[in-house]
């Protein structure tokens, strides 16, 4: 089966194990100056994370775009999460050396960058467990299973 099949099964299976609580206010259709291509476009134009793409995440056949709209229901601000993972060997699934991803927030109103990340060598473990614990638990139970409780 080809690689890109199976990690495409994988995640739909993840995202649809664990669907998010929809924390965002009801109402009308929302459109923002920035979409998410913009959003994307935005990620991948940044020097920071250019320079990552171009290591760590070089074969798009292998990776993984989301984007992806949140709601933050503390402060009642939205902002595009835009994700990029890849797998550095096609061989390697399930691999001890795990996945490249870089992760950004962006201010769907301005545009700006808010948040950054890059990580290397991320276990499919890791990232699967944390896909859950954002779509099945409330905050509160997710600083209770970081803080051992759980």
């Amino acid at each position: 089966m080809d690689l890109r099949l199976v990690l495409a099964v994988f995640l739909v299976a993840l995202t649809l194990g664990c669907t998010a609580k929809s924390d965002s206010p009801p109402g009308d259709k929302l459109e923002f100056p920035v979409t998410a291509q913009e959003a994307l476009a935005i990620v991948e134009g940044n020097p920071e994370a250019r320079s990552f793409i171009d290591q760590y995440l070089q074969n798009e056949s292998r990776r993984i775009t989301r984007i992806n709209l949140k709601y933050d229901i503390a402060t009642g601000n939205y902002t595009w999460k835009v994700e990029l993972v890849e797998r550095e060997c096609g061989c390697k699934f399930g691999s001890e050396e795990g996945l490249n991803m870089l992760r950004a927030e962006i201010d769907p109103v301005t545009g700006e960058i808010l948040k950054l990340e890059t990580q290397v060598g991320v276990k499919e473990e890791e990232v699967a467990r944390e896909r859950c614990m954002e779509g099945c638990h409330t905050r509160e139970e997710i600083a209770s299973f970081n803080m051992g409780g759980g």
